[in-house]
């Protein structure tokens, strides 16, 4: 399920208002309406409800570990075919409608010019038993994962049921490439992650007075626990014939049409009784593969010289000061194929998970769920005292101030030499 929200007019004209005033105080008081705006949107699933796991299940029973964190992407929003009324927020209903935009960032270079990379993950060494494929049966050596190189995904849609009353998550089956055990031998696939992906919401925050719009999200999904996942007969056998269609060496990369995969019954049956749904076994579900898309990220984080070199523009001394620890902006460039085309994606994101809220009213909108890789450092300590959501909030709209002036010509890219000269 999707929803997506836009910021009442009566909320814009509001925020508008605030620019004829510094735009220090107009940023605080947008993020504030932001923030607040973002705390009514109640999420899909709540965990003080049910959510009953067979023993047997792969699927991570963990949902109060689920993040339920708001991130925000950067984009230009071109087209809404929905038009919302002043009092919209108030509705218990989310707004849905199509949109359209245009995710190339005006100024990336030049904004990430003040970033610097992110350290990357040390490589995952894995025994001779973790192996990722071994259809051939030969003896492997030790291997590793090597995260500099893009990661694959393997997106499936549930076969259309006219008996089931529900509709059911998309999947996604993430694969990572290992260091080459022999030279000249293909890397081997290992799979990583499976993740369902439970529910989607949007808030867009239109800013005409910005090179750039905000689109703040957050996806409610489930996740699998992938150690087990990946020793289930249908999964292994759907990875095995992803890692034969890369040792043929034709360039061609298939996959079966089908995978069989087993759900919770709750999420299949949401109406049943789930007082003793823990002992009754998983339901097996036919998923159609759709399509595969090869993504890369890159995750960076604001640079000391940012912060302390001569010369570097006051707004930009003052951004890299203010932005919280717990922040990272991710880029992330995505291969969809011949449909699908490519795409890329700059987003703001809190780089460690709390629980999820239990309820709207004592929600603590945290993390989207951006992958089912990551193995976050535990959580800042800075900050904590403030509302991550505003947090977020604010950055972003520091962040947007910033690509707006790079498009003006008011703001140039960071030279290295300034901070020697």
């Amino acid at each position: 399920m999707a929803s997506t929200h836009r910021l009442p007019d009566a909320m814009k004209s509001q925020l508008e208002e605030q620019q004829s005033k510094s735009e220090g105080v107009g940023s605080d008081v947008r993020a504030q309406a932001i923030a607040a705006k973002l705390q009514t949107v109640n999420p899909a699933l709540l965990v003080n409800s049910p959510h009953p796991f067979h023993a047997d299940s792969y699927w991570d029973p963990a949902l109060d570990q689920l993040s339920y964190n708001w991130s925000c992407s950067f984009s230009r929003h071109l087209q809404d075919s929905t038009s919302i009324s002043d009092d919209a927020s108030s509705s218990a209903e989310p707004e849905t409608s199509r949109n359209v935009y245009r995710s190339t960032i005006p100024g990336l270079d030049a904004l990430l010019s003040y970033f610097d990379t992110a350290t990357n993950p040390r490589p995952l060494h894995l025994s001779k038993h973790c192996v990722p494929i071994s259809y051939v049966g030969e003896e492997e050596p030790l291997v590793r994962i090597d995260w500099a190189l893009p990661y694959l995904s393997a997106i499936l849609l549930p076969l259309p049921n006219e008996s089931l009353a529900v509709q059911l998550p998309r999947i996604e089956l993430r694969y990572n490439f290992t260091e080459p055990t022999q030279p000249g031998r293909p890397r081997d696939l290992f799979l990583t992650g499976l993740k369902a992906d439970i529910d989607h919401q949007n808030l867009i925050v239109p800013l005409p007075d910005h090179a750039v719009d905000l689109n703040f999200s957050r996806s409610v999904s489930l996740v699998a626990r992938a150690h087990l996942a990946k020793y289930d007969k249908h999964i292994l056998y759907f990875t095995q014939q992803i890692q034969r269609s890369i040792f043929t060496g034709d360039g061609v990369l298939t996959a079966p049409t089908e995978l069989t995969l087993r759900l919770p019954r709750w999420l299949v049956h949401p109406d049943a009784d789930r007082s003793s749904g823990a002992e009754k076994e998983d339901i097996s579900v036919t998923y159609l593969f759709e399509r595969f898309k090869q993504t890369q990220r890159v995750d960076f984080a604001i640079s000391e010289a940012a912060r302390t070199a001569h010369g570097v523009d006051s707004e930009v001394q003052d951004m890299a000061m203010q932005l919280p620890s717990s922040l990272r902006l991710k880029y992330s460039e995505a291969d969809g194929g011949a449909i699908h085309g490519n795409s890329s994606t700059l987003t703001l994101l809190h780089k460690t998970k709390r629980s999820a809220p239990k309820s709207a009213e004592t929600s603590q909108p945290v993390d989207a769920l951006t992958g089912v890789l990551e193995n976050e450092a535990s959580q800042e300590s800075t900050s904590q005292e403030q509302d991550p959501t505003q947090q977020l909030a604010e950055s972003a709209l520091r962040i947007a101030h910033l690509l707006t002036r790079i498009n003006a010509g008011t703001l140039s890219a960071f030279r290295k030499e300034t901070e020697d000269s």
